[in-house]
């Protein structure tokens, strides 16, 4: 992630917001993929692991001028980082909605998120407030996920 960083800091229009977040989302992946591919000269019988590696990348496009969110993500098949973007859940929400959980329990969190909004009276209305940080503070402190040191 340092790496990542220095990439971006090093690029004056990123810095200066003059490159859109759609724009640096692709930069990324390169960059991503830039680094990977430089890993060489392993120790004889050492193999390159797959890196196990999640992140997000989101914030304000003034291209859009709405709201994005990527997943990037490894996929050893092909050997290199990817990107997915986020769902707006027409199915569940009507396409009002745009957010997207990682880590454990993706499922969960999706389903809670989706019970506090209609219990709210806005699954299919409206945007988002604080209410996929609520459902995270809740699972959190349930002892129904707990956390490996």
């Amino acid at each position: 992630m340092l790496q990542v960083s220095n990439a971006i800091a090093m690029h004056p229009k990123t810095l200066s917001r003059a490159t859109d977040i759609t724009d640096l989302s692709g930069h990324l992946v390169r960059v991503l993929n830039q680094m990977h591919a430089q890993i060489h000269d392993l120790p004889k019988g050492e193999e390159l692991d797959t890196p196990k590696v999640l992140f997000i990348l989101a914030g304000y496009s003034w291209k859009l001028n709405d709201f994005r969110i990527w997943q990037y993500y490894f996929r050893p098949k092909e050997r290199k980082f990817m990107a997915r973007g986020a769902s707006s859940h027409r199915k569940r929400t009507a396409g009002t909605k745009y957010f997207h959980f990682v880590g454990d329990h993706l499922g969960e969190a999706a389903t809670r998120l989706y019970k506090l909004l209609h219990s709210r009276k806005k699954l299919k209305v409206g945007g988002l407030d604080m209410e996929p940080f609520e459902v995270l503070v809740e699972m959190i402190r349930s002892e129904e996920y707990p956390t490996e040191p």
